[in-house]
């Protein structure tokens, strides 16, 4: 593929972003030449300004557009422009902290497409604002797909690892009472935590009422992104279904199970425990292996390719 430039905050976000670390490293398997322009390069005017027919991926934070558009409009007039954007909902929910930003942007900028990681968020930002939008999937980079040691020598039986946030931490205590007991681990950097949950059996998790819109509790639409890792790593997940599931395709997923009502998990737990080991161990692999198959970051090259 041809060259592109790619706008991102700065090192620590393309080292350190798990998921940006992944999509960098796709774009640069995939394209000639990928030139890098940091915020602090765009502001100093430290940049080679991209042609007419070039084509940019704005990977800055959705936190980050309305503030440097008057340095992207200044430097990015010609050119086609992609942003690409993990966390949409921080435009809408009432904590939001980038209102109206997709509607500010398009005011200014000639954008080609917004690239969006939820499908619902996709649509439903489409409609709302009147942009072209499109969908793409966050996924897991094949050299990551592993499916590690085998059940029975995992040592933990279930878990969760990462921020636990309000609406997790009231998820888990309401599994405790339904004696069910989830082993909470702290959040480390991105291979660590691939390494240690290579230790964990079951993963699980609850995305409903995440977040409040007009004061009403609602689902996140997304963050499959985490699930598809965790599963990639030989892990079985347990977690809500949404309305961006079928969008990844997590029914092709044997080792994913999911729940419309927390009231389901119970019986969730006894299904899998009536799993013999090599069931178990046939699903896991099944999932990797489709998982690596897939590599699901071609979706953002099929989208800039396609326009």
């Amino acid at each position: 593929m041809k060259n592109i430039h790619i706008l991102y905050n700065d090192k620590n976000q393309i080292m350190n972003d798990c998921f940006i670390h992944q999509l960098y490293k796709t774009l640069c398997l995939k394209y000639s030449k990928v030139n890098h322009v940091s915020l602090d390069d765009l502001k100093n005017c430290n940049l080679s300004v991209p042609g007419k027919n070039d084509k940019v991926l704005i990977l800055i934070k959705l936190r980050d557009w309305k503030t440097n558009i008057p340095f992207i409009a200044k430097h990015f007039k010609k050119c086609q422009i992609f942003f690409y954007d993990q966390d949409p909902w921080e435009a809408y929910h009432d904590n939001c902290v980038a209102r109206n930003a997709y509607k500010h942007v398009f005011s200014i900028l000639n954008v080609k497409k917004f690239l969006i990681t939820s499908s619902w968020w996709c649509n439903y930002i489409k409609k709302k604002e009147n942009v072209p939008t499109g969908f793409v999937r966050m996924g897991v980079l094949p050299s990551l797909c592993d499916v590690g040691p085998s059940f029975s020598e995992r040592q933990h039986n279930l878990g969760f690892q990462g921020l636990i946030h309000e609406h997790r931490e009231q998820f888990f205590k309401r599994l405790k009472k339904k004696k069910i007991f989830v082993k909470i681990f702290p959040r480390v950097h991105f291979k660590k935590f691939l390494q240690q949950i290579h230790n964990l059996k079951i993963f699980i998790y609850n995305e409903n009422e995440s977040i409040s819109i007009n004061r009403k509790k609602h689902s996140i639409q997304g963050l499959w992104g985490k699930c598809l890792t965790v599963a990639a790593r030989g892990c079985l997940v347990i977690r809500n279904l949404d309305d961006a599931a079928e969008s990844y395709n997590i029914n092709e997923l044997p080792s994913i199970f999911t729940f419309k009502n927390e009231k389901e998990i119970p019986n969730i737990v006894k299904r899998i425990d009536s799993l013999s080991l090599n069931q178990i161990n046939k699903i896991r692999k099944d999932t990797v292996n489709k998982l690596k198959l897939r590599n699901d970051w071609n979706t953002i090259l099929e989208a800039l390719e396609s326009g």
